[in-house]
């Protein structure tokens, strides 16, 4: 299953509770979760199942690759809208974002790793792998690379291109009669 080797990535990559790992494949304009895996049981949890096109998953998603390991403040540091706007401002500067959207995240990351993955031909991105943390400076990019080998984002492409008929498409569903 997606989360067992999302689990099997997780245990490799030494993440701790602090940090998970996700996989979301893209379908009709949205980004669908396919599975997310952390020791932390709250972080496992997901907000909501799919994700529009905004915010770090999206810049991601155009260039291949985004990683941020320092200079997002921590939103949980003061309850003063001083400290939580810092918050906002900083994930919105670097991908716009609606406020409201980074309020109902669970997860106040601090640190990330995106990474697009290509179709089994290499032509065109089709899903991505998240790895976050609530830290700063909670990961090493070298060490992350290395593990999401090529040999890794392979499977991960297999299981996405497995799974593809298991999710809402809105041409079947018209071909349907829905």
């Amino acid at each position: 299953s997606v989360e067992t080797h999302l689990a099997y990535l997780f245990e490799k990559m030494n993440l701790k509770n602090s940090e998970r790992i996700s996989l979301y494949k893209f379908i009709d304009d949205k980004f669908y979760v396919l599975g997310r895996f952390s020791n932390n049981p709250e972080l496992r949890k997901r907000g909501r199942n799919s994700y529009k096109k905004e915010g770090l998953i999206f810049k991601a998603w155009q260039l291949g690759n985004y990683f941020k390991n320092s200079g997002i403040p921590n939103p949980n540091m003061s309850t003063r809208p001083k400290f939580r706007k810092g918050y906002y401002k900083v994930l919105n500067d670097i991908a716009s974002i609606d406020e409201e959207t980074v309020w109902k995240m669970n997860m106040k990351r601090r640190s990330f790793y995106l990474k697009a993955l290509k179709d089994s031909g290499n032509l065109a991105n089709t899903s991505i792998i998240v790895i976050e943390s609530l830290n700063e400076n909670g990961f090493q990019l070298d060490s992350i690379e290395n593990i999401l080998s090529s040999e890794e984002k392979r499977k991960l492409v297999t299981f996405v291109e497995k799974i593809d008929w298991d999710f809402p498409n809105i041409n079947k569903a018209t071909e349907k009669g829905f």
